[in-house]
């Protein structure tokens, strides 16, 4: 069985369900800050990502999805290394 989470599986979350209808609303007033989803909701926001991790630790919430609000998201394309025959 494989630990890999598919994007079918990202995209039909209902935590980031949530992010995504919130995201400009969060963009406009918590650019920067740091954010938590729980069961398709909003649960908090702090200024760091440790921040965050302590207030979801003291709110008793695991399985949670969080993520940093940033102009863009960093997409990073690696390609393959080639295999070269001596």
């Amino acid at each position: 069985m494989s630990e890999r989470t598919s994007q079918d599986e990202i995209d039909n979350d209902q935590n980031y369900i949530a992010f995504k209808a919130m995201e400009v609303q969060l963009k406009q007033e918590h650019m920067g800050k740091w954010v938590a989803f729980a069961d398709g909701q909003l649960v908090t926001i702090a200024e760091d990502k440790e921040a965050l991790f302590k207030k979801t630790k003291e709110m008793k919430i695991t399985g949670f999805l969080f993520k940093e609000i940033v102009a863009e998201e960093k997409v990073y394309h690696f390609r393959s290394p080639k295999l070269f025959r001596g």
